[in-house]
């Protein structure tokens, strides 16, 4: 379970303004992209920015619900107070009510729990729930029974904005508007996210966006990326989407030297995908920084097929759990990207 919290500087809330243009425009400077799918996002967060109701943001993981539901707060007349982020995962019903709701569970509406919950600490903000597949029908209920009382614990306190995230399970060649749309059985507006594979048109402009922002971060040169990379990048699947294009990025801009990122210096599994042979390049290439490329690039297909987790990844490579924990400082790898 992952709790965040954190207070965003002053917005302007977009309703204040007369023309959904201008929101979407705002907004457009974090939500990158330039598919019909993120043109049309621009607007819905606009829309669900101006009201107050509950909102589920239903997609694969890593297609960016937390981004989704940090804008509409972001955008929102509730812009000043605390955003709140609570990762459910595979957290247990009894510490999952704690930290909502307290450390004593709740007996009615006007008996409060012991120590603050995240429903209290959130009032006057927004508090994102996610991971609401991976819970029972008892904690669903109790999240129900807190978005319908938007948090309020006693007479006179500030409400708290409650967005859900539902997260579906990859399937590849499954259209994300085929799920149900009621399959959550929760009866609240919803923001339905394809993943990254339906939107292809998306994968440019946030690859550039990641160098662009790797680079600054890193302090390194502007890199450039070949048009036939880029042609690999758009045919690959991305089972885990924007999260793992932004990894992948990070990856190839912290090790690489050269200005223009080529099909050469692409991972193995991707440049598999070209379909073509693959060549040196006219300069040639230092074997050492080769050999740790293909490291990896092992390493990471091992913990992308195990989930991220170590052991079984370690088992995959056949090697002990302490070498690959090792290799993985050594590298930099994040494994919380292939969770």
């Amino acid at each position: 379970m992952q709790v965040i919290r954190f207070r965003n500087r002053p917005v302007a809330p977009i309703f204040s303004h007369s023309t959904a243009d201008y929101a979407s425009k705002r907004i457009g400077e974090s939500l990158i992209g330039v598919s019909r799918w993120t043109e049309a996002a621009r607007t819905l967060v606009a829309a669900h920015a101006s009201h107050d109701n509950t909102v589920i943001l239903e997609g694969e993981r890593g297609t960016g619900k937390t981004l989704l539901a940090r804008l509409i707060h972001r955008f929102s007349a509730r812009h000043e107070g605390p955003f709140v982020s609570l990762a459910l995962g595979s957290t247990s019903d009894e510490v999952a009510r704690a930290v909502l709701f307290g450390s004593a569970p709740r007996q009615s509406d006007d008996v409060p729990g012991g120590e603050k919950g995240l429903a209290e600490l959130a009032q006057g903000g927004t508090l994102y729930i996610a991971g609401l597949s991976d819970i029972s029908h008892s904690l669903t209920d109790d999240i129900v029974w807190l978005a319908e009382r938007k948090g309020t614990n006693r007479e006179g306190e500030e409400s708290v904005r409650i967005l859900l995230g539902w997260s579906i399970q990859s399937g590849f060649g499954r259209s994300s508007a085929s799920v149900n749309s009621g399959s959550t059985g929760l009866n609240y507006d919803r923001i339905q996210i394809p993943p990254l594979r339906e939107r292809a048109d998306d994968i440019e402009a946030l690859a550039e966006h990641f160098i662009r922002k790797g680079c600054g971060q890193m302090g390194k040169e502007l890199r450039e990326i070949s048009p036939e990379a880029m042609r690999v990048l758009r045919r690959y699947d991305w089972p885990q989407n924007v999260k793992e294009l932004r990894t992948l990025v990070n990856q190839l801009v912290k090790q690489l030297t050269p200005p223009s990122i080529d099909v050469s210096l692409l991972p193995a599994y991707l440049a598999g995908t070209s379909g073509e042979r693959r060549l040196l390049p006219a300069s040639g290439l230092d074997l050492d920084n080769e050999v740790k490329r293909v490291e990896v690039d092992l390493i990471c297909a091992a913990l992308r097929q195990s989930r991220g987790l170590q052991n079984k990844a370690a088992q995959l490579l056949r090697i002990k759990p302490t070498t690959l924990f090792m290799k993985i400082r050594r590298h930099c790898i994040d494994v919380e990207a292939f969770r």
